[in-house]
């Protein structure tokens, strides 16, 4: 942990952050590493390699909690989605400002991670991707909004019910369904009348 702080070979405090990650997952610890990465992050903004640490966490802590809220039973599933509503609250600010990283990698972990955390603060920008030039983050930011379905994101998903690209339609459609907003309801009816 203290070479995190101080080394100023990225490439050094990637390998030694991973460590990190996988000596505190093994001990349950991962919630301290966190700590201990935030205000690396703010004291060394410039360093994309913290923040890129901080989204391994999140995608660490927030994995078996996820498997567990989607399939386990009924009073696991109840304890999962409360641990994943905490972390999701503490995590959202980083999560969103990745999206915006150029490393695609992180911004692919980032949509994912935000879809399962199922925030609905991430929906909107999730369902904004769709201006983005790369055509998997606007597959994946709709597909994660999607997954939210918050009423926030529905007017990026009715422009994106109209991309040129057939498999964009339909997920925006999709997710569109997936907000229950009163707002979608004449948009979904239009699709549904010209297919």
């Amino acid at each position: 942990r203290s070479l995190l702080g101080r080394s100023r070979d990225e490439s050094m405090v990637l390998r030694a952050g991973r460590k990190s990650i996988d000596i505190n997952d093994a001990l349950g610890k991962l919630e301290e590493l966190e700590g201990v990465l935030l205000p690396i992050i703010a004291q060394q903004a410039g360093k994309p390699v913290f923040r890129r640490l901080l989204i391994e966490v999140y995608d660490r802590l927030t994995r078996t909690l996820i498997a567990a809220a989607d399939y386990g039973p009924a009073d696991e599933r109840a304890r999962a989605e409360e641990e994943l509503a905490t972390i999701s609250r503490r995590a959202l600010g980083p999560l969103l400002a990745a999206l915006e990283d150029e490393d695609l990698t992180l911004r692919m972990m980032s949509i994912r991670i935000l879809g399962n955390l199922r925030n609905g603060n991430a929906a909107l920008p999730l369902a904004r991707l769709i201006d983005d030039e790369d055509p998997t983050v606007r597959v994946q930011g709709l597909l994660s909004a999607g997954k939210i379905g918050d009423p926030r994101a529905v007017a990026p998903l009715v422009k994106a019910t109209s991309n040129p690209d057939r498999a964009v339609r339909e997920i925006a459609t999709w997710a569109l369904g997936r907000t229950s907003s009163p707002a979608a309801l004449a948009p979904l009816r239009r699709i549904v009348r010209d297919e």
